[in-house]
């Protein structure tokens, strides 16, 4: 019998696992690259081989991967949900969709650590469901006054 090969989010280890400071942390670095003007590549590059958890960087050398080869942002987290939970994805999803990624993340940011400050981080995947349709609103709303505004 051959040995069954782990995903890419899948821990080689026990103790190696991908944490909501870790997510907070390459989420900051991302947008903090992103406004700078760093190509979106070589941001997950220098993230990936910067971040000392191996498990996060297996998984952001996949994502990378996975936009090289053409898929967006959301579809290549999107393969990482015991990583990223259906909230940070329909968050990426807003952003790619309304050209706000950058402003969104940063919420996202403000967000996560709201939840960890309260002790929620193991309950935020969970309050998704809740929390989205009203957060997808406002972002749209948004996006449309952006819009407006521009018009005038």
């Amino acid at each position: 019998m051959l040995p069954q090969e782990s995903g890419p989010e899948q821990s080689h280890s026990l103790f190696e696992r991908v944490n909501m400071t870790d997510v907070i942390m390459f989420t900051r670095q991302l947008v903090t690259l992103y406004k700078a003007g760093l190509p979106f590549l070589s941001s997950l590059d220098a993230i990936g081989n910067q971040t000392s958890n191996p498990a996060l960087r297996r998984v952001i050398h996949t994502i990378r991967h996975d936009v090289e080869a053409g898929q967006t942002l959301s579809a290549a987290l999107a393969k990482h949900p015991k990583v990223f939970p259906e909230v940070y994805i329909a968050t990426v999803v807003a952003g790619e969709t309304g050209g706000v990624l950058d402003k969104l993340m940063d919420r996202l940011v403000i967000l996560l650590d709201n939840e960890m400050e309260l002790g929620l981080a193991g309950q935020w995947a969970k309050k998704s469901v809740d929390v989205l349709p009203g957060f997808l609103n406002l972002t749209l709303l948004a996006r449309v006054q952006q819009k407006q505004g521009q018009t005038k």
